[in-house]
């Protein structure tokens, strides 16, 4: 009976310890986004050739055909943007202060990595190709395809100087 009760206490801590053990990957934030930066291009006589550099601006930018807001009036030099996780598209419209907003259509892969039944998992992104309309944007730049990491610059948006 008390090689038993001993048997049935063991199991009981191997159980509680299992149970309390923590996975570092479920504590890490489950929702990747891409990092966007934003640059103007100017010419500069000196050198006789157009320059680039970081700008500020006040922007509003929400995801394209629902409601949320992501980022009100607010005066940016970078941001994120989250990509959908079961769709190959995602799309923003930009507005830059009271000027006529763009909008920008990113597609991307998606790629599914599996970390445990209670952690669930991670969606990781692979952008295949951007586009934009160019009311006030002149181009944009993949910088970094495999978003993965909240920390790092995916892409650069290159307004015009007006």
């Amino acid at each position: 009976m008390k090689q038993k009760l001993t048997y049935t206490l063991v199991l009981c801590l191997l159980v509680l310890v299992g149970c309390t053990a923590s996975d570092g990957e479920c504590r890490k934030e489950k929702v990747v986004v891409m990092g966007v930066s934003l640059y103007k291009t100017v010419f500069d006589t000196e050198k006789e050739a157009f320059v680039s550099s970081p700008t500020k601006e006040k922007m509003t930018i929400k995801g394209l055909n629902n409601d949320s807001i992501l980022y009100q009036e607010q005066s940016l030099s970078s941001f994120n943007l989250p990509l959908h996780a079961l769709q190959s598209t995602s799309a923003f419209v930009l507005q830059r202060g009271v000027l006529e907003p763009d909008t920008i259509v990113i597609s991307h892969e998606n790629v599914n990595q599996f970390i445990s039944l209670e952690c669930g998992c991670f969606v990781y992104h692979t952008i295949k190709s951007t586009a934009t309309t160019t009311h006030q944007i002149d181009s944009l730049v993949i910088e970094n395809t495999y978003v993965q990491n909240v920390s790092e610059n995916h892409l650069r948006i290159y307004y015009r100087v007006n």
